[in-house]
């Protein structure tokens, strides 16, 4: 029997996103610095469970920041 690893998207909203967080290895994170109105919010990425593995800045307007997270395996 076969065995394949397939990414799949999360692209929201909030409840989503934390139903799917026990489930993910890595999360994309996208850091825009400008200030909007909303009502869903990304949750917070526990710093037990995930690190930081690269960041990224690209170029704007606005310039912005993409964090790559991974599970940390243990």
């Amino acid at each position: 029997m076969a065995v394949h690893d397939y990414d799949i998207g999360i692209i929201g909203g909030g409840q989503l996103y934390r139903e799917a967080m026990p489930i993910t290895d890595r999360i994309y994170l996208t850091v825009v610095p400008v200030t909007v109105d909303g009502d869903t919010f990304f949750p917070e990425i526990p710093a037990d469970v995930f690190a930081i593995t690269s960041t990224e800045r690209i170029p704007g307007p606005p310039a912005y920041d993409l964090l790559i997270y991974d599970r940390i395996r243990r």
